[in-house]
């Protein structure tokens, strides 16, 4: 059963002159939203995240309290942690349940981090190319030499010529209505495609291209910081993406590389609903395999500092005898940085929902039974110390108390107006470096510690014939700052 959003997927378009521009586009949201409930946050993402009722004042005198760096023995014994977490408790419309192992780096302290954005460098393009896909030359179709079929081959102008066929058919065979926004019939259309097929090539027409890697500052989006072609090795093409894009309110350099012999679409799945639909595909036995060549591959790259934190499922599904079936499993291994022995917390929300557009760091290897299927690195940042000195981290009794406290009014006003009940229950409690932006200078960003909260929800009533059960491993309950008691919205990023 289909439960999220398209894995990957390749797009094309053509302007003028016929240029092609190819793009490549990763979703990896698993979040799958029942009547927007699940999807509920204190404010959603915008510039305040809470409501004065909500937000938790820390006590006096902790806010951005620093100790000295001394030895003060683990950081578990620092915060007076139990072994385990465990509670149980309720409100009107909202039941609690805990039984969750406590994960903490075994470090003596944290110190907080400046982060600063930055463009992809001729260095990172060239040590991840020699690796993936490996040494080879940059290419790509000549579209002045195919002009005339707009960069399309006889056998890819065939294929949408079927396609367009296929929904004038579907139309009672008519062809006089409009095409898909373009301004002309489908009949139209149909005229079109043959007359570009009668001139276009059997096989593309390519050329080589240096593969230089280019940023210029500028206030609107430049061309001229992006390089897009593909490299040939083994008889396989790989599309190459490297796309500097920052200007004016957006910042999200990108970094992809895609083998091109496997571009179905694959779709996330719910853990809870579907696990038998997974038994006996291709591909579902290597996940251990695939998490070990994920780290593997960081290493070769000379990325070593970035480790597996996430992992998720993907299946692609096939047409039998009319049916939907499940055909094959894919893997997203989600890599963030470990600094000064502490991990980046990994979690599906970017932490860019905010003016000017900045989401966070992301490292993502996908893999099929048959290897490697893309490489992806997103919004890369450079990291500063700010202190020398360790960051006072508030006791986790008091840290208990506030998820307790919040964990209920962050959902029991929506779902008692809905009619309908939720029962959470905690599994894991992290705590790691989240990437906090300054709401003064939202392209400033601080490294803190947070802790966060994750598990499962089940809601009934409402709408529901039956409990549904959401399980996401990387969407964090609640996020609370370790050093004041705060609140933080993943989303917005603060």
């Amino acid at each position: 059963m289909i439960k999220g959003g398209i894995f990957y997927m390749r797009q094309q378009e053509y302007g003028e002159r016929g240029r092609k521009k190819e793009r490549l586009f990763f979703h990896l949201s698993a979040s799958f939203l029942v009547a927007g409930l699940f999807a509920t946050s204190l404010t959603g993402c915008q510039n305040s995240i809470q409501t004065e009722e909500q937000i938790v004042t820390p006590k006096e005198g902790t806010q951005a309290q620093e100790t000295d760096a001394v030895a003060m023995g683990t950081l578990t014994e620092q915060l007076q942690m139990p072994k385990r977490y465990q509670s149980s408790f309720s409100g009107n419309t909202v039941s609690v349940t805990a039984d969750a192992d406590i994960v903490v780096p075994d470090v003596e302290g944290i110190r907080t981090k400046r982060v600063r954005f930055r463009a992809f460098t001729q260095e990172d393009y060239d040590r991840v190319i020699s690796v993936v896909p490996g040494e080879g030359q940059l290419w790509q179709r000549d579209m002045e030499a195919m002009e005339a079929s707009h960069g399309f081959t006889k056998s890819e102008l065939d294929e949408r010529i079927a396609e367009v066929e296929a929904q004038k058919a579907a139309w009672g065979g008519h062809g006089d209505w409009e095409y898909e926004g373009m301004g002309i019939t489908v009949d139209e259309r149909l005229a079109q495609l043959k007359e570009q097929r009668e001139a276009a090539p059997q096989e593309p027409v390519i050329r080589e291209i240096p593969g230089e890697v280019k940023y210029v500052e500028s206030s609107e989006y430049s061309e001229e910081n992006m390089l897009m072609g593909y490299i040939t090795v083994d008889s396989t093409d790989y599309a190459i993406d490297v796309d500097n894009m920052i200007y004016e309110g957006f910042c999200r350099p990108c970094f992809h590389v895609q083998k091109e012999e496997d571009n179905g679409k694959y779709f996330s799945y719910n853990r809870i609903d579907n696990e038998e639909e997974l038994a006996g595909l291709e591909g579902i036995e290597d996940a251990q395999r695939f998490r070990e060549d994920a780290q593997a591959l960081a290493d070769r790259l000379g990325l070593a500092e970035f480790a597996v934190r996430g992992w998720d499922p993907y299946v692609s599904y096939r047409n039998e005898d009319e049916t939907i079936v499940a055909d094959r499993v894919a893997y997203a291994a989600h890599l963030t940085r470990t600094i000064d022995g502490i991990p980046v917390t990994y979690d599906h929300e970017y932490g860019s929902g905010n003016e000017p557009y900045w989401p966070e760091e992301e490292l993502n290897l996908f893999y099929n039974a048959d290897g490697l299927l893309a490489f992806e690195w997103i919004s890369p940042y450079e990291i500063e110390e700010l202190s020398e000195n360790y960051v006072f981290l508030l006791p986790f009794s008091e840290i208990q108390q506030i998820f307790e406290e919040m964990i209920l009014k962050r959902y029991e006003d929506t779902f008692q107006e809905a009619g309908m009940t939720m029962d959470i229950r905690v599994e894991e409690v992290r705590l790691g470096y989240m990437r906090v932006r300054n709401k003064e200078n939202l392209m400033e960003a601080t490294l803190v510690p947070v802790w966060d909260f994750y598990g499962t929800k089940t809601s009934s009533g409402g709408s529901f014939t039956e409990p549904y059960t959401k399980d996401d491993p990387h969407a964090s309950l609640l996020t609370i700052h370790a050093m004041d008691g705060t609140v933080l919205d993943r989303g917005a990023g603060f």
